[in-house]
Formats: structure tokens, C-alpha cells, sequence
């Protein structure tokens, strides 16, 4: 089962839970999103009645690349749903036991992988193994190997 959030569920979520006046979005530049949440701020030593309420903005960022479905809008929208995991939004969709695990081999997923990359890549990839193909990758450099096809999706 694949599990998801929405950027519109985010936005709903964060009303929810500060206020649509709390919070707000800033997009750096592409790729990345800053969601700030208004919090208040007691001055030390302060009672409730003494000083009226001041206020600073907290800030966690994320971001993501283009993608294949949506092109640039998906580099936004993907962005704002990975800034909302740093505030926890989400966050239970991603249980730690399966965030970066693979049930497949490791040599059976490098070959998936391989299979899916541009003519351009695949030459990269063959210049980076020094012309040695997924089958004939040594044990030891089938882990670094793996994670550079892994990064390249």
C-alpha cells in the first residue's frame, strides 16, 4: 500500500494545528520550501499580565527535484510536503523500520535501476566502474555503486 500526503491535507494539518494565521511559506528558490510557524516568546522572568506577547517565527526547510509527472509545479509541491515532515506532518507515513530498506538483492535492485536510466547515464555509470558491469561488481563495491544508482532516479 502506498501512502501519501497532499500538499491541500499539509495546508489543512498546519491550520489545524497553529492557526492559518501561524504559519507561512517561503520558497528560497526552486526545489526548496521554508515553512515558518509563529510561536510566542515570554520575555525571562515575565508573568502573564506584565508584557504584552511577542512573537518570532521558526523556520524548517526542505526540498526535492523535478519531477517526472508534474515537472517544475511537482519541485514545489514536493518541497512543501518534505518541509512538512520536518515538522512532523506526515511523518507516520514513513515508519523508521522501511525509510531507505529494499526487500529486492542488492544486485537485483543496482540491475533494476539500471535498466531505468538514460543511454547517458548508463555510460556514466560504466565510466564510474571502470567498464565493469553490474555482474561482474566486486561484493565490496556493489554497496557504493548501488547508492549512486539509487540517487540518480
Amino acid at each position: 500500500m502506498l501512502s501519501y500526503i497532499t500538499a491541500r491535507v499539509l495546508m489543512d494539518r498546519l491550520d489545524e494545528a497553529v492557526g492559518p494565521e501561524n504559519w507561512q511559506v517561503r520558497f528560497p528558490f526552486a526545489g526548496c520550501c521554508e515553512i515558518g510557524i509563529r510561536v510566542e516568546v515570554k520575555p525571562q522572568g515575565s508573568t502573564p499580565m506584565s508584557a504584552p506577547a511577542e512573537y518570532e517565527w521558526i523556520w524548517k526547510a526542505d526540498g526535492a527535484g523535478e519531477t517526472a509527472i508534474e515537472g517544475e509545479k511537482g519541485i514545489f509541491s514536493d518541497a512543501f510536503k518534505r518541509a512538512g515532515v520536518q515538522w512532523g506532518v506526515g511523518r507516520e507515513l514513513y515508519p523508521d523500520s522501511t525509510i531507505g530498506q529494499s526487500t529486492e538483492e542488492p544486485r537485483e535492485e543496482a540491475r533494476r535501476l539500471f535498466r531505468g536510466l538514460s543511454a547517458p547515464i548508463k555510460t556514466k555509470f560504466l565510466e564510474i566502474t571502470a567498464g565493469v558491469g553490474i555482474d561482474q561488481l566486486e561484493e565490496n563495491r556493489l554497496p557504493k555503486a548501488l547508492e549512486w544508482l539509487r540517487s540518480q532516479k
